[in-house]
């Protein structure tokens, strides 16, 4: 197994407290979505808000989005691509009034705000969204784990909308940690892989009608899983290999397999490391009809000890073309999901903090590796956050428009400067579009410089005839 050299990470430096939780590639182009929090307070007052980046491949940023409206306690956001349409679902809870929603959004692919329908909870529990997908019928199949205000997790649950947000089913009564579900047509089936030794059956009614067990000792245990083939699921896990022994602390390693729908295994292999802690991702495999990508953490201790990503390569039957581990020096990693690209790469996402960090220091990572198992974004720049503007017209004669893309953030403060630097104008309002009258300044080059109502800043620069 290799280590790799560590100059390719897309880390955000900028935003503290924040995570990616999905992503996909669409039309040549990466999304992805997660949270990043709005303040700096201490944890239990701390606000988070969801966060939409579109990159290209080469991993520059073409767009992002802030919610701004939905300020959360704790914010788990997923989301699946119908046509030209992103539908996101975002799972969040409010300490104050000890409220709980999911969120059904519709975005378009420039993250121009559609539709939102909102579901309440009175139970106080958090709903964490685990997987988002869209079944043979055109329905979309949410599951997701809800846990209580301290942690303990207090039942999984599965929800069936239409492509609108309506409901059709719900189940909230399910044991299982952490669910991940995927659609079986030929038995017309859903199939739960949950954080335990079995596979839940699932019908059309979220109803569980059958468990299959997938065992292999009795501290393995699978967490997500992939159909690759006619009577084929992809798995990956852990295997315990130290448990109750006095001195260890359950050293783990990562284990996958090959099912038939039935149950049977038809292939095995184990990443024999004995001397670590590691963990699969939530969701932590991806198939693109012709290989298999996994993702792991490897060497992952609670304390703030240093850790890698895995990333693995397989063929359909569990022989790895490469192993690789990845990570910067001094820094522990929480992997979320791995997902195929069309380069016949992947793409890795999760969050990370630094050994000198505080507990709660999370910050999110990009991580791109091609076929080979090379890391493909080589530059050092780090993401933050941007605000999409639009200024019409431009060049401009007498008045100018100003427009945030995203409609859920205002303008907060706003000024034009001369080539010179020399304030010209400056503005202080709260609202998403700014009309301003310039027909007194002079012609030339100016550049417009402001601040969202979050603290975000922008410009962008337009001439004057």
């Amino acid at each position: 197994m290799a280590f790799a050299q560590t100059n390719y990470f897309k880390h955000d430096l900028a935003n503290m407290y924040s995570d990616i939780n999905d992503v996909e590639e669409y039309n040549g182009n990466y999304y992805f979505v997660g949270y990043v929090s709005n303040n700096v307070a201490i944890a239990e007052n701390r606000q988070y808000n969801f966060i939409l980046y579109k990159m290209d491949d080469s991993g520059n940023i073409v767009n992002t989005m802030i919610n701004n409206t939905d300020s959360s306690n704790y914010c788990y956001p997923r989301f699946y691509f119908n046509g030209d349409t992103i539908l996101l679902i975002n799972g969040y809870y409010n300490e104050q009034n000890q409220i709980s929603f999911i969120d059904f959004y519709k975005y378009d692919l420039n993250f121009n705000f559609i539709q939102k329908k909102s579901y309440q909870f009175v139970d106080s529990n958090r709903y964490r969204i685990s997987k988002v997908i869209k079944d043979e019928f055109n329905n979309i199949i949410v599951s997701g784990v809800k846990s209580s205000v301290t942690g303990w997790f207090m039942g999984s649950f599965l929800v069936k909308f239409t492509l609108q947000g309506d409901t059709i089913k719900t189940n909230m009564n399910y044991n299982n940690d952490i669910p991940y579900i995927f659609d079986v047509p030929s038995v017309d089936k859903y199939y739960c892989c949950a954080v335990n030794n079995y596979l839940n059956v699932i019908n059309r009614d979220l109803i569980k009608v059958n468990q299959i067990s997938v065992m292999d000792t009795f501290f393995s245990f699978y967490s997500s899983a992939e159909i690759i083939g006619a009577d084929s699921i992809f798995m990956i896990g852990y295997r315990i290999m130290t448990w109750g022994q006095p001195g260890y602390d359950n050293r783990r390693n990562i284990i996958f397999k090959t099912i038939d729908y039935q149950g049977n295994t038809l292939n095995f292999y184990e990443i024999n490391t004995p001397d670590t802690i590691s963990y699969p991702a939530f969701e932590g495999v991806s198939y693109n009809g012709h290989d298999v990508f996994c993702s792991w953490e490897y060497n992952y201790h609670y304390i703030n000890s240093p850790s890698k990503i895995g990333v693995g390569k397989f063929n359909k039957s569990l022989q790895p073309e490469w192993i690789k581990h990845f990570g910067k020096l001094n820094a522990q990693y929480v992997v979320s999901k791995v997902t195929t690209t069309s380069d016949g790469g992947c793409l890795v996402v999760g969050s990370y903090r630094k050994t000198s960090f505080v507990n709660d220091d999370w910050r999110y990572f990009i991580l791109k590796v091609n076929s080979e198992g090379l890391a493909t974004f080589i530059k050092h720049t780090d993401i933050k956050v941007q605000v999409g503007i639009s200024i019409y017209p431009n060049p401009v004669i007498d008045e100018v428009t100003i427009t945030l893309i995203n409609p859920m953030q205002s303008i907060k403060d706003i000024a034009i400067f001369d080539i010179q630097g020399k304030e010209v104008i400056s503005k202080r309002i709260n609202s998403s579009q700014l009309k301003l009258d310039i027909s007194d300044i002079s012609s030339g080059v100016y550049l417009i410089k402001g601040q969202t109502n979050t603290g975000l800043s922008f410009s962008r620069k337009f001439v004057k005839e």
